[in-house]
């Protein structure tokens, strides 16, 4: 711009000049020709011009001054050019979560259907796949989600037939699965479970197993020691049972286990034995003894003169095991002893007869009815704690009996046991679990009610 100003500054004061020899009379040349360069040549100036009051003096007129022109406004600078470099377009971003966490960022430019997405991480028993978590329209978010695989679990019967199929999936407890299974099915002598089994996996299946209930058999000694135990089931089977030899007992012989059946339940066998007579317990001669069904003997009379008698509880080796019916009724005897072994009084057995003193044997089970009725001598009576069973009128009419003690296995005093004991005053039980009808002391106007040991 500056020469360009410079430029016009000079041709503008040439110009100039120009003007003003043109003003003085044109060339200072007179020849129109330009003198050849480098010839002597003599100007001869021209005459005076007297007309200007020179006085004839040839005056050249002070050249005047141009003024510089005016500066042109400066000329804008044009535009420049934009430059033509393109700006890359920006890249978007896909992002993809699992459990929360980044799990990886992909790029692509307008569509997200431009990348490859990533795997989804595998989660044991589960299907997974990527879904659409947030969108701003420009960067999506993708978090991994995934649905259980439903599995199949057969329950079978004991011959494989199948019962139901029960779905689960890995979010199903064993509890649910469980509560699931029908009943278990039932077999007699067995206990049953269903079995074990894998889940997650191809031909998974429960089926009920049953197990042989085991039952024992304890052979004990008389007093309750165990000797030995043994065990059998519905599969080994009863034959697995052998008893061991019978404990010898000192005062007895003929040792033997009692009978027992073995009906699958838990039982204790225990031994039985004769007791050998003692010498100085020689049974009471009179005495007449019957075999009865079951083998054993029973005394069922007397013809004796002595009125005190002693029963002994083996007679010929065997077992003497009750005192018959009528045995001593309407008798003169007053004192009788019962040799333990000795289970069951006959009905009416002692009735009417003189009685002022018994000793019932613990091994008595049973008074039966009548058996002192009408004693009218006997003032106290015993009942020892090995009885159950006192039957009707047992005790009826002893006029004299003041006092009785009952044991603590009776089972009740039934109706008109005590009837018409006008003496008695005194009734003791060892138990509370005895039943007492109320008419068992039916006219016993000095009674005034039953006691309790406990």
């Amino acid at each position: 711009m500056k020469k360009l100003l410079k430029f016009i500054i000079t041709a503008t004061a040439a110009a100039m000049c120009a003007l003003t020899l043109s003003a003085c009379g044109g060339s200072a040349f007179s020849s129109t020709e330009p003198p050849p360069s480098g010839s002597d040549t003599t100007v001869t100036p021209p005459p005076p011009d007297n007309s200007n009051g020179n006085n004839g003096e040839n005056v050249i007129p002070p050249a005047e001054t141009p003024e510089p022109p005016e500066e042109p406004p400066a000329e804008p600078a044009p535009d420049e050019p934009p430059e033509t470099t393109e700006k890359p377009e920006a890249m978007r971003k896909a992002t993809f979560l699992y459990n929360n966490e980044v799990y990886a960022v992909l790029e692509f430019a307008t569509d997200v259907s431009e990348i490859e997405f990533p795997e989804v991480p595998q989660l044991a028993h589960y299907t997974g796949e990527w879904r659409l978590f947030e969108n701003d329209g420009e960067n999506p978010v993708y978090s991994a989600a995934y649905t259980p695989i439903t599995y199949y679990l057969s329950v079978l019967a004991e011959d494989g037939t199948v019962l139901q199929t029960i779905d689960y999936t890995a979010e199903t407890s064993l509890a649910e699965i469980y509560k699931s299974l029908p009943p278990l099915p039932q077999k007699t002598h067995y206990t049953a479970r269903w079995s074990d089994f894998n889940l997650f996996g191809e031909g998974a299946a429960v089926c009920p197993e049953f197990t042989p209930v085991s039952y024992t058999v304890t052979f004990s000694d008389a007093n309750g020691k165990i000797i030995c135990v043994q065990t059998y089931d519905v599969e080994s089977g009863k034959d697995n049972i052998t008893a061991p030899p019978v404990p010898e007992l000192e005062g007895f012989e003929n040792g033997r286990w009692e009978s027992y059946d073995l009906n699958y339940e838990d039982i204790t066998v225990r031994p039985v034995y004769d007791k050998i007579p003692d010498p100085a317990e020689a049974f009471t001669k009179g005495l007449i003894f019957t075999l009865n069904e079951a083998g054993d003997y029973e005394v069922t009379g007397y013809e004796g003169a002595e009125t005190g008698v002693k029963i002994p509880s083996v007679y010929n080796g065997k077992k003497v095991t009750a005192v018959g019916e009528n045995a001593f009724a309407k008798t003169a005897l007053n004192k009788v002893t019962i040799a333990e072994g000795v289970i069951k009084l006959m009905p009416q057995a002692f009735y009417s007869c003189k009685l002022t003193e018994i000793t019932l044997p613990k091994s008595l089970e049973v008074i039966g009815k009548n058996a002192f009725n009408s004693c009218t001598n006997l003032q106290e009576i015993t009942v020892p704690d090995g009885v159950t069973a006192i039957e009707t009128m047992a005790f009826a009419n002893c006029a004299l009996l003041k006092t009785a003690h009952i044991g603590k296995n009776v089972a009740a005093l039934p109706k008109m046991a005590f009837v018409k004991c006008t003496q008695l005053q005194t009734v003791v039980l060892a138990s509370r679990n005895t039943a007492v009808d109320n008419q068992a002391f039916y006219e016993c106007p000095l009674f005034k009610g039953v006691t309790y040991m406990t």
